[in-house]
């Protein structure tokens, strides 16, 4: 009995051995067969992306490096990029002319051989603050030849996988700084010539006067003192005083017009409806003479001394210039934008078209100097003082008698 089932039990264990191998096998091989059709899969798929997917990704990322390297080849300013330690790891072909190498030279040097102020350490330790704010500064790199270039140097960290990179672009101002120093030459020229040119003017009017008074007062004495002297030695007396009263006036006018726009910093503020009014009365208006004013005049506030000059010289124009013993001078003004515009209109005989330009220049004057006493400065001054504010003048036309003459005239901030 015991024996007979022994020997069952191990039937019943060799078959279910035999089972088991028999299922290893098969799952072995299925196993296969799954692994296989896997590597046929993945075969299948990477044939189908390569010439189609894979090609074009591969197409757009070299367009993009060829588009990335023209770029940094053409632009001016001299990239590069360094590492934390200051070694160098890109660098354009500006950059390395900027400084006298070859970009395989520049490939083997570090920041500190073209940048005197800066080593590793002191790189390293300014890369975090990089990070969050780029930074730009004016500094000199070093040549080849161990001359300095002045340049402006931007700088900005990133964080590559870990890795630490400086991006920086130089700027050359060397040409910057030869304009700037030739400019400032060119002021200080400039500066000296208007200095010796208003030392000149003043101790000239200056130096004349003296003998312009001594003559009108000679004339005067042989007038006063002289018996002999009959009616026609007097006019010619008076002629000659009357020539050394215009000399005076036109050493006066060539001062004022060398001194107009040097006007004080602190100058005082009005209307300029009070301002005309105020000159109305300096002037001493000759009867028969109106100067009106538009209430437009109200609301423009002026400083006083530059606008002064320039009504001053037009009314006085306009009234000495009238011909005829009453008229009328009318003063407006509009609102430009950022700018007054005003106008200074008369009733006299006008001013012909083909003169409406030259009468703006020194000296000039329409009508002899025997009929109407004036040395001419009166418009020159007043463009002057316009163009020196930023402004222009001119004569608007008309028809007819009459000159309305403009300029314009800046807001006060």
């Amino acid at each position: 009995m015991t024996n007979s089932f022994l020997i069952a039990v191990s039937i019943i264990a060799l078959l279910c051995g035999l089972g088991l191998w028999t299922w290893q096998r098969r799952g072995a091989r299925r196993l296969r067969q799954l692994l296989e059709r896997n590597e046929d899969l993945e075969r299948q798929l990477a044939a189908a992306i390569e010439p189609e997917v894979l090609e074009e990704t591969q197409i757009l990322a070299e367009r993009e490096r060829a588009q990335l390297r023209m770029l940094l080849e053409t632009v001016t300013d001299g990239i590069h990029v360094l590492d934390e330690r200051g070694e160098l790891v890109y660098c354009s072909r500006s950059f390395a002319r900027l400084l006298g190498f070859t970009p395989d030279e520049m490939t083997r040097l570090h920041v500190s051989a073209w940048s005197p102020d800066e080593d590793g350490t002191d790189l390293a330790a300014t890369i975090p603050s990089l990070i969050e704010t780029p930074q730009v500064v004016e500094t000199q790199l070093r040549r080849r030849d161990g001359s300095l270039v002045d340049v402006e140097i931007g700088a900005r960290s990133v964080d590559l996988n870990g890795v630490r990179y400086v991006y920086r672009s130089a700027r050359d101002l060397s040409e910057r700084k030869r304009v700037d120093r030739e400019t400032r030459q060119q002021v200080q020229e400039l500066e000296r010539i208007n200095k010796e040119l208003d030392d000149f003017v003043y101790v000239a009017s200056h130096d004349l006067r003296s003998p312009l008074r001594a003559i009108k007062t000679l004339a005067q004495w042989i007038i006063d003192d002289d018996p002999s002297v009959d009616a026609q030695t007097k006019e010619r007396l008076q002629l000659i005083q009357g020539r050394a009263q215009r000399m005076a006036q036109l050493l006066d006018d060539v001062m004022t017009y060398a001194r107009a726009g040097k006007r004080p910093a602190s100058a005082a503020v009005m209307s300029a409806a009070a301002l005309t009014a105020e000159i109305a009365v300096t002037l001493q208006v000759p009867n028969g003479y109106r100067i009106l004013t538009d209430r437009s005049l109200e609301s423009v506030m002026v400083q006083r001394a530059p606008l002064e000059q320039v009504i001053h010289n037009l009314l006085g124009n306009a009234i000495k210039h009238h011909d005829r013993n009453q008229g009328s001078v009318r003063i407006w003004a509009v609102d430009n934008g950022a700018r007054h515009r005003l106008f200074v209109a008369d009733d006299g005989p006008g001013i012909p078209e083909p003169y409406r330009e030259s009468v703006f220049e020194m000296f000039t004057t329409l009508k002899p100097r025997d009929e109407v006493e004036g040395s001419g400065m009166g418009l020159a001054l007043v463009r002057k003082v316009v163009t020196g504010l930023g402004g222009e003048c001119g004569i608007q036309a008309s028809a007819g008698r009459g000159t309305c003459l403009w300029f314009d005239w800046p807001k006060l901030t």
